[in-house]
Protein backbone atom coordinates (compact mmCIF):
# COMPACT_ATOMS: atom_id res chain seq x y z
CA UNK A 1 0.00 0.00 0.00
CA UNK A 2 1.07 3.54 -0.91
CA UNK A 3 1.17 5.98 1.92
CA UNK A 4 1.86 9.19 2.12
CA UNK A 5 3.09 11.58 4.23
CA UNK A 6 2.02 15.36 3.79
CA UNK A 7 3.08 18.63 5.52
CA UNK A 8 -0.37 20.42 6.13
CA UNK A 9 -0.69 24.39 6.84
CA UNK A 10 -3.15 24.92 9.10
CA UNK A 11 -6.49 26.46 7.98
CA UNK A 12 -6.17 28.78 11.07
CA UNK A 13 -3.13 30.29 9.95
CA UNK A 14 -3.62 30.45 6.50
CA UNK A 15 -7.16 32.29 7.18
CA UNK A 16 -5.36 34.86 9.76
CA UNK A 17 -2.41 35.44 7.33
CA UNK A 18 -5.21 36.79 4.63
CA UNK A 19 -7.57 38.38 6.74
CA UNK A 20 -5.15 41.67 6.63
CA UNK A 21 -5.42 41.50 3.05
CA UNK A 22 -6.70 44.00 0.26
CA UNK A 23 -10.12 43.16 -1.21
CA UNK A 24 -9.52 45.02 -4.51
CA UNK A 25 -7.58 41.96 -6.07
CA UNK A 26 -10.49 41.45 -8.99
CA UNK A 27 -11.44 45.32 -9.28
CA UNK A 28 -8.80 45.77 -11.89
CA UNK A 29 -6.98 48.07 -8.79
CA UNK A 30 -3.33 48.36 -7.89
CA UNK A 31 -2.47 46.02 -4.92
CA UNK A 32 0.50 45.12 -2.66
CA UNK A 33 2.11 41.65 -3.27
CA UNK A 34 2.45 38.94 -0.97
CA UNK A 35 5.65 36.87 -1.72
CA UNK A 36 5.59 33.01 -1.32
CA UNK A 37 8.79 31.16 -1.04
CA UNK A 38 9.77 27.44 -0.17
CA UNK A 39 11.69 26.42 2.57
CA UNK A 40 15.32 25.74 2.93
CA UNK A 41 16.32 22.62 1.58
CA UNK A 42 13.47 22.30 -0.92
CA UNK A 43 14.45 21.23 -3.89
CA UNK A 44 12.02 23.27 -5.80
CA UNK A 45 13.17 26.36 -3.98
CA UNK A 46 16.70 25.17 -4.78
CA UNK A 47 15.93 25.33 -8.55
CA UNK A 48 13.85 28.24 -8.87
CA UNK A 49 16.37 30.63 -7.23
CA UNK A 50 19.08 29.03 -9.13
CA UNK A 51 17.05 29.71 -12.83
CA UNK A 52 15.24 33.33 -11.81
CA UNK A 53 18.64 34.63 -10.95
CA UNK A 54 18.13 35.11 -7.35
CA UNK A 55 21.76 33.43 -5.94
CA UNK A 56 24.85 35.90 -5.40
CA UNK A 57 28.24 34.78 -4.84
CA UNK A 58 30.13 36.48 -1.96
CA UNK A 59 33.89 37.59 -2.07
CA UNK A 60 34.58 34.06 -0.17
CA UNK A 61 32.79 32.15 -2.61
CA UNK A 62 29.72 31.46 -0.51
CA UNK A 63 26.29 31.43 -2.30
CA UNK A 64 23.21 33.64 -0.81
CA UNK A 65 19.90 33.30 -1.76
CA UNK A 66 18.37 36.80 -2.38
CA UNK A 67 14.63 36.05 -1.40
CA UNK A 68 13.32 39.19 0.27
CA UNK A 69 13.26 38.35 4.02
CA UNK A 70 9.65 39.78 4.00
CA UNK A 71 8.48 36.48 1.72
CA UNK A 72 6.25 33.49 3.77
CA UNK A 73 7.79 30.46 3.72
CA UNK A 74 6.05 27.28 3.67
CA UNK A 75 6.92 23.84 4.08
CA UNK A 76 5.00 21.83 1.76
CA UNK A 77 3.52 22.18 -2.27
CA UNK A 78 0.05 21.13 -0.66
CA UNK A 79 0.10 24.06 1.85
CA UNK A 80 1.62 26.79 -0.85
CA UNK A 81 -1.38 26.03 -3.21
CA UNK A 82 -3.88 26.33 -0.08
CA UNK A 83 -2.17 29.50 0.56
CA UNK A 84 -2.33 31.12 -3.23
CA UNK A 85 -6.16 29.98 -3.06
CA UNK A 86 -6.95 31.58 -0.06
CA UNK A 87 -5.02 35.14 -0.57
CA UNK A 88 -5.32 37.21 -3.41
CA UNK A 89 -2.41 39.50 -3.00
CA UNK A 90 -0.13 36.11 -3.47
CA UNK A 91 2.61 35.00 -6.00
CA UNK A 92 4.51 31.90 -5.64
CA UNK A 93 5.99 28.36 -7.33
CA UNK A 94 4.77 24.97 -7.50
CA UNK A 95 6.32 22.08 -9.50
CA UNK A 96 3.80 21.72 -12.92
CA UNK A 97 2.63 18.21 -11.85
CA UNK A 98 1.05 19.94 -8.45
CA UNK A 99 -1.02 22.72 -10.61
CA UNK A 100 -4.37 22.58 -10.32
CA UNK A 101 -7.19 24.67 -10.76
CA UNK A 102 -7.80 26.13 -7.30
CA UNK A 103 -5.06 28.81 -8.73
CA UNK A 104 -4.01 30.81 -11.65
CA UNK A 105 -0.47 29.95 -13.64
CA UNK A 106 1.18 32.82 -15.01
CA UNK A 107 3.19 32.95 -18.42
CA UNK A 108 6.63 34.18 -18.29
CA UNK A 109 7.86 36.21 -21.12
CA UNK A 110 4.79 34.94 -22.66
CA UNK A 111 4.68 31.32 -22.65
CA UNK A 112 3.01 29.07 -20.46
CA UNK A 113 4.02 26.17 -18.81
CA UNK A 114 3.32 22.78 -20.36
CA UNK A 115 4.54 19.80 -21.78
CA UNK A 116 5.09 21.11 -25.06
CA UNK A 117 6.58 24.29 -23.59
CA UNK A 118 9.20 22.28 -21.63
CA UNK A 119 10.09 19.80 -24.61
CA UNK A 120 11.13 22.20 -26.98
CA UNK A 121 12.91 24.64 -24.55
CA UNK A 122 10.85 27.68 -24.71
CA UNK A 123 9.70 27.50 -21.00
CA UNK A 124 12.61 27.87 -18.99
CA UNK A 125 12.00 27.27 -15.52
CA UNK A 126 12.41 23.34 -16.45
CA UNK A 127 14.41 21.33 -13.64
CA UNK A 128 15.52 17.29 -13.37
CA UNK A 129 13.06 15.10 -11.34
CA UNK A 130 15.13 12.04 -10.63
CA UNK A 131 15.54 9.22 -7.82
CA UNK A 132 18.64 9.10 -5.61
CA UNK A 133 20.36 6.57 -3.87
CA UNK A 134 23.65 4.47 -2.31
CA UNK A 135 25.25 2.28 -4.81
CA UNK A 136 26.48 -0.29 -2.47
CA UNK A 137 23.36 -0.33 -0.87
CA UNK A 138 21.17 -1.15 -4.00
CA UNK A 139 18.65 -3.81 -3.39
CA UNK A 140 17.59 -5.93 -5.88
CA UNK A 141 14.00 -4.68 -5.15
CA UNK A 142 15.40 -1.36 -5.74
CA UNK A 143 17.11 -2.09 -9.17
CA UNK A 144 14.06 -3.25 -10.21
CA UNK A 145 11.87 -0.50 -9.21
CA UNK A 146 14.29 1.73 -10.71
CA UNK A 147 14.46 -0.10 -14.32
CA UNK A 148 10.34 -0.21 -14.17
CA UNK A 149 10.13 4.10 -13.53
CA UNK A 150 12.89 4.46 -16.80
CA UNK A 151 11.25 1.71 -18.94
CA UNK A 152 8.08 2.72 -21.62
CA UNK A 153 5.78 1.15 -19.68
CA UNK A 154 6.03 3.67 -16.99
CA UNK A 155 6.22 6.76 -19.68
CA UNK A 156 2.32 7.02 -20.08
CA UNK A 157 1.90 7.72 -16.02
CA UNK A 158 4.79 9.92 -16.07
CA UNK A 159 3.41 12.11 -18.77
CA UNK A 160 0.25 12.28 -17.40
CA UNK A 161 0.80 14.57 -14.43
CA UNK A 162 1.79 16.97 -17.49
CA UNK A 163 5.85 16.14 -17.03
CA UNK A 164 8.54 15.26 -19.98
CA UNK A 165 9.22 11.60 -19.51
CA UNK A 166 13.05 10.55 -19.84
CA UNK A 167 12.50 7.03 -20.44
CA UNK A 168 14.11 4.65 -22.45
CA UNK A 169 11.96 1.64 -25.16
CA UNK A 170 12.06 -1.12 -22.90
CA UNK A 171 8.40 -2.94 -21.50
CA UNK A 172 8.92 -3.33 -18.27
CA UNK A 173 8.83 -7.52 -17.45
CA UNK A 174 8.45 -8.72 -13.71
CA UNK A 175 10.89 -10.71 -11.64
CA UNK A 176 7.94 -11.79 -9.02
CA UNK A 177 10.02 -9.99 -6.42
CA UNK A 178 9.29 -9.52 -2.72
CA UNK A 179 9.65 -7.38 -0.39
CA UNK A 180 9.41 -3.78 0.99
CA UNK A 181 10.79 -0.52 -0.78
CA UNK A 182 10.37 2.82 0.87
CA UNK A 183 10.89 6.30 -0.83
CA UNK A 184 10.50 9.49 1.04
CA UNK A 185 12.12 13.18 -0.34
CA UNK A 186 10.55 16.00 -2.67
CA UNK A 187 6.65 16.80 -2.21
CA UNK A 188 6.82 17.55 -5.71
CA UNK A 189 7.46 14.29 -6.68
CA UNK A 190 5.47 12.79 -4.72
CA UNK A 191 2.47 13.04 -6.86
CA UNK A 192 3.66 10.90 -10.00
CA UNK A 193 6.15 8.57 -7.37
CA UNK A 194 3.03 7.30 -5.85
CA UNK A 195 1.14 6.68 -9.19
CA UNK A 196 4.72 4.42 -10.33
CA UNK A 197 4.59 2.85 -7.11
CA UNK A 198 0.94 2.04 -7.57
CA UNK A 199 1.62 0.46 -10.56
CA UNK A 200 4.63 -1.23 -9.67
CA UNK A 201 2.87 -3.44 -7.39
CA UNK A 202 -0.31 -4.31 -9.45
CA UNK A 203 2.93 -5.71 -11.50
CA UNK A 204 4.66 -7.23 -8.56
CA UNK A 205 1.37 -8.77 -6.14
CA UNK A 206 4.49 -9.56 -3.32
CA UNK A 207 5.75 -5.84 -3.29
CA UNK A 208 4.80 -3.07 -0.74
CA UNK A 209 6.03 0.33 -2.01
CA UNK A 210 5.69 3.37 0.91
CA UNK A 211 6.22 6.76 -0.50
CA UNK A 212 6.80 9.53 2.04
CA UNK A 213 6.50 13.16 1.13
CA UNK A 214 8.90 15.84 2.82
CA UNK A 215 12.04 17.53 0.97
CA UNK A 216 14.47 16.54 -1.39
CA UNK A 217 17.36 17.48 1.62
CA UNK A 218 15.49 15.22 3.94
CA UNK A 219 15.05 12.31 1.37
CA UNK A 220 18.96 12.43 0.70
CA UNK A 221 20.14 12.05 4.22
CA UNK A 222 17.56 9.47 4.82
CA UNK A 223 19.15 7.48 2.29
CA UNK A 224 22.58 8.38 3.96
CA UNK A 225 21.79 7.11 6.89
CA UNK A 226 20.41 3.90 5.45
CA UNK A 227 16.53 5.00 6.95
CA UNK A 228 14.87 4.51 3.01
CA UNK A 229 16.25 3.36 0.15
CA UNK A 230 15.20 5.62 -2.12
CA UNK A 231 15.15 9.61 -2.56
CA UNK A 232 12.55 11.80 -5.02
CA UNK A 233 14.54 14.51 -5.60
CA UNK A 234 13.48 17.64 -7.26
CA UNK A 235 16.75 19.23 -8.67
CA UNK A 236 20.25 18.04 -10.05
CA UNK A 237 22.40 15.67 -7.68
CA UNK A 238 25.57 17.55 -6.37
CA UNK A 239 26.08 14.76 -3.58
CA UNK A 240 29.32 12.58 -4.89
CA UNK A 241 28.63 9.96 -2.83
CA UNK A 242 24.94 9.47 -3.97
CA UNK A 243 24.19 8.14 -7.60
CA UNK A 244 20.41 9.15 -8.91
CA UNK A 245 18.35 8.31 -12.47
CA UNK A 246 16.63 10.93 -13.94
CA UNK A 247 13.23 9.87 -14.85
CA UNK A 248 11.75 13.29 -15.96
CA UNK A 249 11.38 16.89 -16.47
CA UNK A 250 8.78 19.30 -15.02
CA UNK A 251 8.56 23.12 -15.03
CA UNK A 252 8.65 25.38 -12.45
CA UNK A 253 5.07 27.21 -12.68
CA UNK A 254 4.30 30.79 -11.44
CA UNK A 255 0.81 30.95 -9.80
CA UNK A 256 -1.83 33.58 -8.48
CA UNK A 257 -4.76 33.65 -6.93
CA UNK A 258 -7.58 32.67 -9.46
CA UNK A 259 -9.11 36.43 -8.73
CA UNK A 260 -5.53 38.05 -9.71
CA UNK A 261 -7.00 39.71 -12.74
CA UNK A 262 -3.30 41.79 -12.86
CA UNK A 263 -0.87 39.45 -13.32
CA UNK A 264 -1.09 37.19 -16.30
CA UNK A 265 2.47 37.85 -17.81
CA UNK A 266 5.71 38.15 -16.28
CA UNK A 267 9.22 38.85 -18.04
CA UNK A 268 12.10 36.75 -16.08
CA UNK A 269 13.34 39.78 -14.79
CA UNK A 270 10.05 41.04 -13.10
CA UNK A 271 10.04 37.45 -11.23
CA UNK A 272 13.47 38.33 -10.55
CA UNK A 273 12.57 42.15 -8.79
CA UNK A 274 9.22 40.25 -7.26
CA UNK A 275 11.54 37.81 -5.48
CA UNK A 276 14.17 40.36 -4.65
CA UNK A 277 11.82 42.45 -2.87
CA UNK A 278 12.70 45.27 -5.81
CA UNK A 279 8.90 44.92 -7.09
CA UNK A 280 6.31 45.04 -4.14
CA UNK A 281 2.92 46.37 -6.17
CA UNK A 282 1.35 45.18 -9.12
CA UNK A 283 1.71 48.80 -10.01
CA UNK A 284 5.17 48.62 -10.54
CA UNK A 285 4.88 46.11 -13.45
CA UNK A 286 3.76 48.58 -15.69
Amino acid sequence: MVKKLLLILSTLILLSSCSSKKENVGDGKNFDLTVTSREDGSGTRKSFVEQVGLIREDEKGNHEDMTTDNSMVINSTNGVLKAVGVDKTAIAYVSLTALDDSVKAVKIDGISPNKDSIESGAYKLQRPFGLAYKKDALTDLSKDFLTYVKSKSAKKLIEEDGLLAITNEKEYKSKNLKGKLTITGSSSLSSVVEKLAENYEKLNKDVEVEVLSNESLTGLKNVKDGVVDIAMISNKLEDKNLSSEVFAIDGIAIIVNKDNKEINNLSLKQLRDIYKGEITNTGELR
